[in-house]
């Protein structure tokens, strides 16, 4: 079981005004009435989409979306879980001002009212735009008096429509954002989750309906919103001046590269802005601990799909980020990883490399240490400590919690001792295993960790100088379990394998016994049927 992690990012949001690939249009099915003063050729003509043009809209890339990243099937037979990511979805803001737009707005001006006028070239005409005007509001005028300045008086001596066009797209991007804006989409993330609801175009219509659709996303969209978004454009093309200028598919690549590398590194500060999120899980860990949850909980891959999805409902943009940046990193130095369709060997070497790149190997830290680091937590300092962690667990969601809390070496010692054992114990790699196999993959793993991988559970399982005798008395003042588990973690390795051996007897006397202390009390007596194990555990 395993999902890729990504942002929703689509190639729409790569312009203010076209989908890539468009015709150059800015925003095919919307008209906007241009008045014949602009200098812009035949009278009346009409210029066809929402004024927010890019300079060059046949340059944007097809896909804005950050590279996808995955985690490979981490699977250890101690645990037999995969890990995984999600997809993403988000919340709103619900602090914010007051937003108002309607009748009087620039934009209302501008696609309602002028643009019911007959040809304003005629007296009719030029009355009805004045009786336009004067239904406008004190903002709307105001906006209205911006945007005409920037069209008509900055670019309207352009030579022809290519120089008007680079024009407005280098002096006029804020006055277009300041006349159409509206009040649907309060932040730049409600605008980018409104253009992922965006259909898919029609290739048997002549429109493009997926551009329709953008832009009557941003043209719904608060100027705050639509600033937000240009502040992360401007930092992105920046970064990437390539996009504006590609024209083969190589380049088309290095645009894709170079504009995800620039979001999810120079330029987030603008970007999260734009990207959906919750608040329950603050951090790369605490999401990491949500999701690994899912994977020891969920037994079919629409349970798991449905667990993640509700984890990444609640991870904050940062959260989600930094794990996308480690999966991305181990991508990139696992290229087998990226295989589709991969065979079983693809598949084992794609999981040894991720770990590597995760942990490191024998000689030191993993290429990928830092950015993984951001998901590991620090609690559990060491395998040790995972493990009297999960010891006193009563669900999955507690080992989980202990696994997310501790840190990347922890976790390494934990899976090179899981490494050795399962070396040497073949029966627990067999897939469909029978009760049978299942019992001795059982107990060849417990005589492997005291045996031919000692050394490597040393490092993992808890222990101490405590006798059996030491363990057993401390364990009859617990309450829970998690105290019983400290006690027994306190205990030599000797002494845990004589307590757990006094154990194991009175659990297959008396698990079935109705007065499981009777049956005990008698099962520990001279001549019962623990007594040699209760003997050898607390001599007389």
């Amino acid at each position: 079981m395993k999902k890729l992690l990504s942002f929703a990012v689509a190639c729409a949001l790569f312009g203010f005004a076209v989908a890539c690939g468009d015709d150059g249009n800015p925003n095919p099915g919307e008209d906007i009435y241009i008045p014949t003063d602009m200098n812009q050729g035949d009278e009346g003509t009409d210029v066809n989409g929402q004024p927010d043009v890019i300079a060059n809209p046949d340059a944007l890339p097809d896909n804005a979306q950050p590279d996808e990243g995955g985690q490979p099937d981490l699977v250890t037979p101690d645990q037999g879980v995969d890990e995984g990511g999600q997809t993403d979805e988000g919340g709103t803001d619900t602090n914010l001002p007051p937003c108002e737009d309607g009748v009087g707005s620039c934009k209302w001006y501008w696609d309602v009212c002028a643009a019911g006028c007959p040809n304003p070239q005629t007296a009719e005409g030029e009355a009805c735009m004045a009786e336009c005007q004067g239904q406008l509001t004190a903002e709307g005028q105001e906006d209205l008096q911006v945007f005409n300045n920037c069209i008509y008086n900055i670019c309207g001596s352009s030579p022809d429509e290519e120089a008007w066009y680079a024009c407005i797209d280098e002096n006029c991007t804020e006055a277009i954002i300041g006349c159409y804006w509206g009040c649907t989409y309060r932040t730049c993330a409600e605008m980018y989750d409104c253009f992922d609801g965006c259909p898919e175009d029609d290739p048997g219509t002549s429109d493009n309906e997926t551009s329709m659709c953008y832009g009557d996303c941003r043209n719904e969209s608060t100027e705050d919103a639509q600033l937000d978004q240009n502040a992360m454009y401007n930092c992105a093309f920046d970064k990437c001046p390539i996009c504006e200028t590609y024209d083969t598919a190589a380049e088309e690549e290095e645009c894709n590269v170079c504009f995800n590398d620039a979001v999810m590194g120079d330029c987030w500060d603008y970007y999260k802005n734009c990207v959906s999120g919750g608040t329950k899980y603050q951090d790369c860990v605490d999401f990491t601990i949500c999701f690994t949850t899912c994977q020891y909980t969920a037994q079919t891959q629409a349970a798991y799909d449905a667990c993640v999805d509700e984890c990444q409902a609640g991870v904050t943009p940062e959260g989600l980020r930094d794990r996308i940046m480690a999966e991305n990193c181990s991508l990139d130095n696992c290229p087998v990883c990226q295989v589709e369709e991969p065979t079983a060997q693809q598949d084992e070497e794609c999981n040894t490399c991720w770990m590597e790149a995760m942990y490191g190997d024998d000689e030191g830290v993993g290429v990928c240490n830092a950015e993984w680091s951001k998901c590991a937590g620090t609690e559990n300092e060491t395998c040790m400590e995972y493990y009297t962690c999960a010891g006193g667990c009563q669900d999955y969601a507690c080992v989980a919690d202990c696994r997310g809390n501790t840190t990347l070496a922890g976790m390494k010692d934990m899976i090179i001792a899981s490494e050795c054992s399962s070396t040497a114990c073949p029966v627990c790699d067999v897939e469909n295993p029978t009760a049978q196999q299942k019992t001795d993959c059982d107990n060849c793993w417990m005589a492997s960790q005291k045996g031919d991988c000692a050394d490597e559970w040393n490092v993992c399982l808890p222990h101490g100088d405590d006798t059996c005798a030491e363990v057993f008395n401390c364990i009859q003042g617990c309450q829970d379990s998690p105290c019983a588990q400290a006690c027994y973690g306190n205990g030599s390795f000797d002494a845990q394998d004589l307590y757990a051996a006094f154990e194991e007897c009175l659990q297959t006397e008396c698990a079935s016994a109705s007065d499981f202390s009777a049956c005990a009390n008698t099962a520990i007596n001279a001549g019962g049927a623990c007594a040699d194990e209760y003997g050898a555990c607390v001599p007389s």
